[in-house]
């Protein structure tokens, strides 16, 4: 029972060690989850940042582009000059377009909102074809121009924020990580450790009471007296081994059995009736002598000495005996005591 009740226990240890490796690892994993979704929405915004910067230099270069084309245009008159314009101008409007759809800033898109305008404004004065079309078109160019290059420098600093941001980020998760990692080592080991001690604890107290159990029950069995216990209706429940030099009969064979086995039949109904009284009454102890018939049917007289045994509702349980031979002093005393009268005879050869 003791076994079964330190391996519960043993179980239940491991059980909540595993648990709460595991509720420590989901918590880490979370925790690094979170991080890493931070950090990557970080890089994210870097990268977005450093694709409009690009896109924002596309556009700078289609401007720069623009002016030239329409100049040629200008003085050659040549379709293939005017493909070549509405091609440049086809291109700069859909990248002005696609460059306002990803700024995120209110400032930024409303450089290029007007910077939209600017475009659409220069598209119309190149269809006019006239002498002040040429000086209002360079003018318009540097006006976009100069309107990029306030977008791009705070693209920049978009950038450099946006950088050391995820930086930080990732540096946060990588800190996480095997900060949690750590951790979870450290209470998966001190978890092992104080489980290894409290088994090796556990261990020690089991060899404890083992030992004590093994004393006890030598002290028991060396004793120079017969002890017994048994319920409340005479069945034995524990024999030492002194039961046989004096009753004859092994502690097996009396296991189990009832203590009437080995009275005289007329003192079986007395002996009933005293215990009886003694439960009734609740007397803790009793002192008897009463004559017993050992297994070769010899007769011996015993001193007994019973205490009840009560259960956790303190109710009788049973009886823990000491049994001590007093035969000799019985036969000094009367030495028919020690011989069977015609009631036990009879009832004996009955038995038989």
């Amino acid at each position: 029972m003791k076994k079964f009740k330190f391996s519960c226990c043993l179980q239940r240890s491991v059980a909540l060690v595993f648990i709460a490796a595991l509720l420590s690892t989901v918590l880490l994993a979370i925790l690094i989850s979170i991080n890493n979704r931070n950090a990557n929405s970080t890089e994210l915004l870097v990268n977005n940042t450093h694709s409009m910067s690009r896109q924002a230099e596309h556009i700078r270069s289609a401007i720069a582009a623009n002016g030239p084309a329409f100049q040629s245009w200008l003085l050659s008159g040549d379709d293939e000059r005017l493909d070549n314009l509405h091609n440049n101008q086809q291109q700069m409007t859909q990248l002005i377009t696609q460059l306002k759809s990803r700024a995120t800033e209110p400032e930024q898109q409303q450089k290029l909102q007007r910077l939209q305008q600017l475009a659409n404004e220069k598209i119309r004065l190149q269809q006019t074809k006239t002498d002040v079309a040429e000086t209002r078109d360079r003018r318009l160019g540097i006006s976009m121009q100069s309107i990029l290059n306030d977008f791009l420098q705070r693209q920049d600093e978009l950038l450099d924020q946006r950088t050391e941001a995820s930086s930080y980020a990732r540096n946060k998760s990588n800190t996480s990580i095997i900060a949690g990692a750590l951790l979870l080592f450290l209470f998966i080991t001190g978890s092992l450790i104080r489980l290894n001690k409290d088994i090796r604890l556990r261990k020690l107290a089991q060899e404890e009471i083992k030992s004590s159990e093994a004393k006890y029950r030598r002290l028991i069995e060396d004793a120079g007296v017969t002890l017994f216990t048994c319920d409340t209706s005479g069945t034995f429940t524990y024999v030492n081994e002194r039961c046989l030099p004096l009753t004859g009969f092994h502690p097996k064979e009396l296991m189990g059995q009832n203590f009437s086995m080995l009275l005289l039949p007329s003192w079986i109904a007395q002996l009933t009736a005293v215990y009886v009284q003694q439960a009734r009454d609740k007397s803790p102890e009793l002192t008897i002598e009463f004559p017993i018939l050992t297994k070769d049917a010899s007769i011996k007289w015993v001193e007994q000495h019973s205490v009840i045994i009560y259960n956790e509702y303190h109710e009788p349980n049973g009886y823990h005996c000491v049994v001590k031979d007093i035969t000799q002093r019985k036969k000094l005393e009367d030495p028919t005591q020690t011989q069977l009268n015609g009631y036990d005879r009879e009832m004996r050869l009955k038995a038989c």
